[in-house]
């Protein structure tokens, strides 16, 4: 997993200024849901190595992404403590994840208590990209794609609070 993490941290940027930081962080969204298909399917060790460079991208780009993104539609006076909450998310979640692989270890059978596990992680990753269906996108990317309108839009939605006239 470190290895397709430290290879997408190397081009999450180049992926992000090319598509926008939405559609990296929905992207890296779906790798995860691959990548946890096919660890959770897996029938040998090359099958779970791949499943987990391919879950390691995903964590590259959106590791690197998700912060960017959050820092660019938050107001200035809110951005610290936005981040902040983002990691704090992910460590309930790794801690979440440990107690529900903990109680699959219990589970009769085969592969079913590694499996599982496996196959649940997928739920964050499909709520992340369907929620990411209602946010906008990063002001800061509209601008360098010379997208003015939109950006303005996003920036009376998110820092104006939907008033055009707001200073």
């Amino acid at each position: 997993m470190a290895g397709g993490s430290w290879l997408a941290s190397l081009c999450s940027g180049f992926i992000s200024d090319a598509f926008g930081r939405k559609k990296a962080i929905m992207l890296g969204a779906v790798i995860w849901v691959i990548g946890c298909i096919i660890v959770s399917a897996s029938q040998n060790i090359a099958m779970l190595i791949v499943g987990r460079i391919i879950n390691g991208f995903c964590v590259g780009i959106c590791s690197a992404q998700v912060p960017v993104y959050i820092s660019e539609l938050a107001p200035p006076s809110k951005r610290g403590r936005l981040v902040g909450a983002q990691q704090w998310a992910i460590t309930w979640g790794i801690m979440i994840m440990f107690y529900i692989s903990y109680g699959c270890s219990f589970i009769k059978g085969d592969t079913a208590s590694f499996r599982v596990p496996w196959a649940l992680q997928m739920i964050p990753a499909i709520v992340l990209f369907f929620g990411m269906m209602f946010l906008p996108e990063s002001p800061r990317w509209l601008a360098t794609k010379d997208r003015w309108e939109e950006c303005e839009a996003v920036l009376i939605l998110t820092h104006g609070k939907g008033d055009p006239d707001s200073p």
